[in-house]
């Protein structure tokens, strides 16, 4: 209501200040203007007003349905990654980021201009059949085609182009990042190896957004030409017995809605690009999540030395199963060293012991109690992860360690940055436990430590370590291991890696293969 306050507001000063002008130079009394000098002065100041009004409410609205679709997409993906939703984290991550505020610009930049028009012209249309039927009569075919023709031709390219543009900004991210990866090999090869491809998929984006580009240029050049052919024939379809004044409103205020027409073709293309953002945000919570918590929990709780048992387990994120009626004995304090090569099934044998995944097959238990009667927060608390995928977010020190367990008191982080024997570290901090972090502030084996403080503070009995020493060098990786293992005694161990660092550290090694594991090597009782 208030756009289309706006939008009248501003036809209405026009045609007053058409009129007060047209009417001042046969020049009257003064007094025989004073009606249209305060019409003037009010409809001067109700525009902008109402226009800041409408901005100021759309964009409150607009930020707090952006607050709410966030928190969707967060719960939606909380129980769908890893696994339920394909794409490189962080592929998935712009992606999501990006159609958040595509749909939000659908709505603001979208909706709200076509809602402002199909509210605002009707009325106009119909003021101007009243004051003279024949200019109402021309305005219809320009503004016909600058209302309706013109923003479906910009709705028709947006919907011919927009898939190109959504490939081209993915495929561009993906060599960028791939570039990235292999820098060292692409660069030995020369510099045009290592520009090759992103230039490649950068020449193919910039095709896609002229072709979207030119799509726009002629929906708006449409939009130009029926906002001019309206203000032509109005001023032909003026009766020459017309007042001049009435004339002069005829003339122009037909300009004053091109604010409100020629908004519309963009407005047509930014709704089709949020409608498309919608859709890509629901599909990500079409997908079954990979692991559902129990309809009626048991209360029931492991103990705190459990021992820990997988019972033909088959698993897998794709059709085909990674695991294949896989058993596993895990005593408490045991400690289980599983080697194997990529693909083999060894953060899907991870994610099955995190809930994160529900076998298709088998059960999994902890202390006698299945793992799908246990909620899955519940059931992590007991069993922890320490991956080569940690994050550190990009805030303090006590809030990286406090986001397991926000409880816990100084004291009780301290002690655990001691234990996975960061003490020295701790101690060289600028400001201790308020020194602000990020990926770019810590190293690797610094990041693997700290994550394994944050997996300790929640006190599991049982701890999972996937692939901790990838990207180390094998003496970091091997002192990696070793602080892991002494940091955790008492605890079941499960450590996943194609390395081998470290592995003469555990009681016993497995190798994982064709979905089930076989025994490479065990310590006798007395090492």
């Amino acid at each position: 209501m208030l756009g289309t306050g706006a939008a009248l507001a501003g036809v209405a000063l026009t045609a007053s200040a058409a009129w007060l002008i047209a009417r001042a130079a046969a020049q009257p009394p003064v007094l025989a203007l004073s009606v249209a000098v305060a019409a003037v002065r009010a409809f001067a100041v109700a525009r902008p007003l109402l226009r800041y009004l409408e901005r100021l409410a759309a964009h409150e609205d607009g930020l707090a349905r952006v607050v709410r679709w966030r928190r969707r997409v967060v719960a939606a993906l909380a129980r769908r990654v890893p696994g339920a939703v394909a794409g490189r984290r962080g592929h998935l991550l712009a992606r999501v980021v990006d159609d958040v505020d595509v749909r939000l610009d659908g709505l603001v930049r979208g909706a709200l201009p076509l809602v402002v028009a199909a509210l605002a012209l009707p009325l106009l249309l119909a003021g101007a059949a009243l004051a003279s039927p024949p200019v109402a009569a021309a305005l219809l075919p320009g503004l016909a085609v600058a209302a309706i023709a013109a923003p479906l031709v910009a709705a028709v390219a947006a919907r011919r182009t927009a898939p190109a543009i959504e490939r081209g900004t993915d495929g561009l991210r993906a060599a960028m990042v791939e570039t990235h990866a292999a820098r060292d090999e692409l660069a030995a090869r020369g510099p045009e190896a290592l520009r090759a491809v992103p230039r490649a998929r950068a020449a193919e984006l910039a095709r896609a957004r002229r072709r979207d580009a030119a799509g726009t240029a002629v929906a708006s050049a449409l939009a130009q030409l029926g906002v001019g052919a309206a203000v032509v024939a109005a001023a032909l379809a003026a009766p020459g017995s017309t007042s001049p004044e009435l004339a002069a409103v005829a003339v122009l205020a037909p300009l004053a809605l091109g604010e409100t027409v020629l908004a519309l073709p963009a407005a047509a293309g930014a709704l089709v690009r949020g409608r498309r953002a919608r859709a890509r945000l629901a599909a990500l919570a079409a997908p079954a999540p990979p692991a559902a918590d129990p309809e009626h929990p048991t209360d029931a709780r492991p103990g705190s030395h459990p021992d820990l048992r997988l019972r033909g387990i088959v698993a897998g994120w794709g059709d085909q199963p990674a695991l294949r009626g896989l058993d596993l004995d895990l005593p408490a304090g045991h400690r289980l060293g599983i080697t194997g090569a990529s693909g083999s099934g060894k953060s899907t044998l991870a994610a099955v012991l995190l809930r994160l995944l529900d076998p298709r097959a088998g059960t999994v238990t902890l202390d006698g109690l299945d793992a799908a009667e246990l909620p899955g927060d519940t059931w992590r608390r007991r069993v922890a992860l320490v991956g080569e995928h940690d994050h550190v977010f990009a805030t303090t020190l006590r809030e990286n360690l406090r986001f397991a367990h926000p409880a816990a008191g100084d004291a009780d982080l301290v002690a655990v940055l001691r234990r996975v024997h960061l003490g020295a570290w701790f101690e060289g901090l600028p400001d201790g436990l308020d020194t602000w972090l990020d990926a770019g502030t810590i190293s690797g084996g610094e990041r693997r430590r700290l994550a394994a403080a944050r997996a300790l503070l929640v006190d599991p009995a049982v701890l999972v370590l996937d692939e901790p020493t990838e990207g180390l060098d094998p003496a970091t990786a091997r002192e990696l291991v070793a602080d892991l293992l002494d940091a955790s005694a008492g605890r079941t161990v499960v450590l996943l890696a194609h390395r081998g660092e470290g592995l003469d550290l555990v009681d016993e090694v497995r190798h994982l293969a064709g979905g089930v594991l076989t025994r490479i090597h065990a310590k006798s009782p007395a090492a």
